[in-house]
């Protein structure tokens, strides 16, 4: 719905063959580079950029130089996060899968809090939709 009404144009990472595959099985008629965009950690030309801005963030928590360009290289969630500090998306969805520990320590790790926010609090998509499909 919001790629039918343009209001949005979806940022997918992952490996491009694998989109594709997920995508026709899920029988989506999306186009990619007409409905959506691929970030392919595989296959990247800002993975060497990613992995040193990754690095120079976290090393000092112990990531190595080679963590990083494995994390960057296999870690959808990191990836988004660097591109939403790098301005590169507006938003990012992540967390469908795994432990939502595991997911917001990327996130604040490479993001942060912004200063006098105390914390931050989950957005469970799936209540929100049950949600508004009961109005």
């Amino acid at each position: 719905m919001l790629v039918d009404d343009g209001l949005a144009k979806p940022l997918l990472i992952g490996r491009r063959e694998v989109v594709h595959h997920r995508l026709s099985q899920l029988g989506l008629r999306l186009e990619e580079n007409r409905d959506y965009e691929i970030t392919d950690p595989e296959d990247d030309p800002r993975y060497d950029e990613y992995w040193r801005q990754y690095h120079q963030v976290m090393e000092r928590k112990g990531v190595s130089p080679d963590a990083a360009r494995t994390i960057i290289r296999t870690n959808s969630t990191a990836i988004a996060a660097l591109m939403l500090k790098r301005r590169e998306a507006d938003a990012m969805i992540c967390g469908t899968y795994g432990r939502y520990d595991f997911h917001l320590n990327y996130v604040l790790n490479v993001i942060g809090i912004k200063e006098g926010v105390r914390g931050v609090t989950p957005w469970e998509w799936s209540s929100f939709i049950e949600r508004v499909w009961r109005i």
